[in-house]
């Protein structure tokens, strides 16, 4: 939907080349390696891959042709998508293990309280056994 590459939503990188021209638009903010991953993805067909672009940083790119004949590639960092899957792993991890202690705690209480009985039940046949032995 972008017009141009100059303003791309938050960490995003778009590059456009027009219609019979081979020359590249890229959003300026762009590293180096990031121009070199879009200028390839102008050059395949329309879809989507997930690459590297340099020090082990990940992006997912978009390669799409408009009815006007330009072509355009957006790539999205993945670095704060990675950072929020391992934040809600931990999350998951730790409310995992707070409900199990919870389940836990709750079976002893209502083992005791299923036992109670029969312990009564064996104290007073004790206590019987023993006033009918005297």
């Amino acid at each position: 939907m972008a017009e141009d590459v100059d303003d791309p939503p938050p960490g995003q990188f778009l590059a456009q080349r027009t219609a019979g021209t081979d020359a590249v638009e890229v959003t300026p903010s762009a590293s180096p390696e990031l121009v070199r991953v879009l200028d390839d993805a102008l050059r395949r067909q329309p879809g989507r891959f997930d690459t590297d672009a340099g020090d082990d940083h990940p992006v997912r790119v978009l390669v799409a042709h408009r009815p006007d004949g330009s072509r355009w590639a957006v790539a999205a960092d993945l670095a704060p998508l990675r950072e929020r899957q391992e934040q809600l792993g931990v999350a998951l991890l730790v409310a995992e293990l707070a409900g199990l202690a919870g389940a836990l705690a709750a079976a002893a209480l209502l083992a005791r309280r299923a036992v109670a009985p029969l312990a009564t039940a064996l104290t007073l046949q004790r206590r019987s056994v023993a006033d009918a032995s005297h």
